[in-house]
């Protein structure tokens, strides 16, 4: 997956995930978002359009699209303190853990070199991913959901880089309801 996102940044997404210029939200916005609205990247082909209540991703071989939220309130945060980590879609074919949230992740606090990433994927329940339902897979642990994950890795923090959802298999989704708090 990380040498996927090293082949999404050199090809030039329409829109990068880790957008280094706002680390959080506006604290009095209790959706968790400083604009309510999400973003899109796309590469290899793939195609990515904001609707008024989420996104549609199409990908082909080889292509790969997904949505963000340009500034995020958890960056910097302890794992075990995320409260919510969500989105449901509709649309298929479900592959290869698409779509699935990428979270990355710093395994100590103030850490200067790239995250690893957690990934959420589809599959846990219909139609819908959610970090505390769904397994975790990170690095090579996976654990039953967020809370299993946070106790055992009780001193790693939410990475100020921006977690994402991403389709990375041939498919057409919509992805609603996307909640990172």
């Amino acid at each position: 997956m990380i040498s996927m996102l090293a082949v999404m940044f050199a090809l030039g997404c329409d829109s990068a995930p880790t957008d280094p210029t706002a680390h959080s939200f506006a604290a009095t916005n209790p959706s968790g978002f400083a604009d309510g609205k999400l973003r899109c990247f796309t590469g290899g082909g793939g195609k990515c359009s904001v609707t008024a209540t989420g996104a549609k991703l199409t990908v082909g071989v080889g292509g790969w699209a997904g949505v963000y939220y340009k500034n995020t309130a958890v960056g910097g945060l302890a794992i075990g303190n995320v409260q919510q980590m969500s989105f449901t879609y509709t649309g298929g074919p479900l592959a290869g853990g698409s779509p699935r949230f990428s979270i990355p992740i710093d395994e100590t606090a103030g850490a200067s070199t790239a995250p690893a990433y957690a990934f959420i994927s589809n599959g846990c329940d219909q139609y819908v991913v959610d970090a505390f339902v769904c397994e975790v897979n990170y690095k090579n642990q996976t654990h039953t959901g967020w809370a299993a994950f946070a106790a055992a890795n009780p001193g790693y923090r939410m990475s100020h880089d921006i977690p994402f959802v991403i389709v990375d298999q041939p498919g057409n989704f919509v992805i609603t309801e996307v909640v990172v708090k």
